[in-house]
């Protein structure tokens, strides 16, 4: 008999313990759907998602209006530089590539990567030179280290800018 209410008494508690991790998952699942905090979180969440879309289709008329009113400002300065300045052309160039690099918020690595670039034409010109005789060799290559000096130093000042306004936003 003693076995017999041990088993009893086994198979009790066994059903007890089961009960009771039911009920106790189904009390939590009762408070995580019916949590006012939830519900506030659930709130803001909507708001600031809306908020968030509103402020990314403005930036997006914002940008679209600044990219058309931009080729305009850049080809109308560019022109009028070189109707009424004496300045070298490949000097307006990269003065008018300068004011395009911060109007349309273009990356830094777009003139680093034309300095990169005119390196090694650097290099390529000055080995055809030697190879086949290019008198004007030295001369372009001169004129593309200088235009490598204005690609870096533009690329230089845009990182710095970009520097700058990262930081202002992280605080």
């Amino acid at each position: 008999m003693d076995s017999a209410k041990i088993k009893r008494k086994k198979r009790i508690v066994r059903y007890t313990k089961t009960e009771n991790t039911v009920n106790n998952n189904r009390l939590v699942q009762k408070k995580q759907l019916f949590s006012p905090k939830k519900e506030r979180y659930t709130r803001y969440t909507k708001i600031k998602n809306t908020v968030d879309n509103n402020r990314l289709i403005q930036k997006k008329q914002l940008s679209s209006l600044r990219k058309k009113t931009g080729w305009v400002f850049v080809a109308l300065f560019t022109v009028l530089l070189f109707i009424f300045t004496d300045m070298i052309s490949y000097d307006i160039l990269f003065l008018s590539f300068f004011i395009s690099m911060f109007w349309f918020d273009l990356d830094s690595r777009i003139s680093i990567g034309g300095a990169l670039l005119f390196l090694i034409l650097i290099m390529i010109i000055l080995l055809f030179g030697q190879i086949f005789a290019f008198s004007k060799s030295e001369s372009l290559a001169e004129l593309f280290a200088i235009w490598v000096y204005y690609f870096l130093a533009i690329g230089v000042i845009k990182q710095i800018f970009e520097f700058m306004r990262n930081k202002k936003h992280a605080n």
